[in-house]
């Protein structure tokens, strides 16, 4: 069942500017990545350019083939878990097939949080596009949250490494980033 509290929302606020180091706060006991400044007048594309909105959230207790009808639906291939107005985790249609089919487990018995990636990285919407491809990469990761902002951290949409590819000014750095992230998978 999808959790209605977790309505993605817009934020009408404008992010600050901060050329300081940023170390993003982990979810869920995740690695934090650090998010590196640019010089005064650099203009880059914003994260917040380039997100979907249309976010799709499953309490810790839905069953996997609840999900997985959820992606079909809504043609994504990740559903965020949540609970408590919480991110708790992450599942791809890749942790479908090798948590629960390739070990022959029971998606109608099998639960999101027995299946979900629990150390979830997440972007904010004020992050250069760039900075955020290179941090995929480097995590070997293929889609992030995206928050507000660092005060709030409200869920407001979720990255895919296309999105970002696409608005990349740099495309030797998304090819390397691609590179690198099909060598994980």
């Amino acid at each position: 069942m999808v959790d209605q509290r977790f309505k993605v929302q817009k934020s009408s606020k404008k992010p600050q500017k901060n050329k300081e180091l940023l170390v993003s706060q982990p979810v869920g006991g995740a690695k934090p990545f650090i998010v590196q400044p640019h010089e005064k007048g650099d203009i880059f594309m914003k994260i917040r350019d380039t997100y979907t909105q249309d976010v799709q959230y499953v309490e810790p207790s839905t069953r996997l083939s609840e999900v997985a009808k959820l992606m079909k639906q809504h043609d994504c291939g990740a559903i965020l878990v949540g609970e408590n107005d919480r991110l708790s985790g992450m599942i791809t249609d890749r942790d479908i097939t090798l948590r629960c089919v390739a070990d022959s487990k029971d998606p109608t018995v099998m639960t999101a949080q027995q299946c979900q990636t629990p150390d979830v990285l997440y972007c904010f919407e004020d992050d250069d596009v760039e900075d955020t491809l290179q941090n995929m990469a480097e995590n070997k990761i293929r889609r992030l949250p995206v928050l507000n902002n660092r005060e709030e951290k409200r869920l407001v949409g979720i990255v895919s490494f296309g999105d970002l590819s696409a608005a990349c000014d740099d495309k030797k750095l998304s090819g390397e980033a691609m590179t690198t992230i099909r060598k994980a998978a």
